[in-house]
């Protein structure tokens, strides 16, 4: 009941910056004419010609993971609530969540499966250590990443921020290396 909570106040927050958005690019447009007018449900060129980022060690020891993980040039690592999140100012182009534990991702495919609000459209990579989705809410596509990795003798789950913006796919492909990038100091 509480993931379903989370994921409800999430799909509610991202539909909120999304309207916020369309209403600052639509000016005085007809709601209705805007509407018609939205960008496809697909990435918008615009976020998959931005350059690739650059990625340097970034050590999470503070954040209280004892790793390093590479992350964009810019990151800080912090602890959040016990979560330590990685990003690059407000998150909109680099946003991690990295929690002690190994995650049941069949439990998160079950929860992406249930989800009405963010519906799932396609699992694009379902391993046992990775999981990759693309959900659909409001014609806005977005992916996600919830990832197992291994540091030393703990698990680690590797996830995509969660109530942030939508990212891309080859924003999700960058996330999924910083994840498998972490090593242990």
């Amino acid at each position: 009941m509480t993931k379903r909570f989370i994921f409800l106040l999430a799909g509610v927050f991202i539909a909120v910056v999304a309207c916020d958005k369309d209403a600052d690019k639509g000016g005085d447009k007809n709601p209705a004419a805007a509407s018609s007018e939205s960008a496809p449900a697909t990435p918008t060129p615009k976020a998959e010609e931005a350059a690739p980022l650059v990625l340097t060690a970034l050590t999470l020891t503070d954040a209280g993971i004892k790793a390093t993980i590479q992350a964009p040039e810019g990151a800080e690592a912090k602890d959040s609530y016990g979560t330590t999140e990685v990003k690059v100012g407000d998150g909109s182009t680099f946003f991690l969540q990295i929690d002690k534990g190994a995650p049941d991702l069949s439990a998160v495919k079950k929860t992406w499966q249930k989800n009405d609000m963010q519906k799932l459209q396609k699992l694009h990579v379902e391993t046992e250590d990775v999981l990759i989705a693309e959900t659909e809410m409001f014609g806005k596509t977005s992916f996600w990443l919830d990832a197992k990795v291994s540091l030393g003798d703990q698990v680690l789950h590797c996830k995509s921020g969660r109530g942030a913006p939508s990212y891309t796919r080859a924003q999700i492909d960058t996330f999924l290396t910083a994840c498998q990038s972490l090593k242990t100091l």
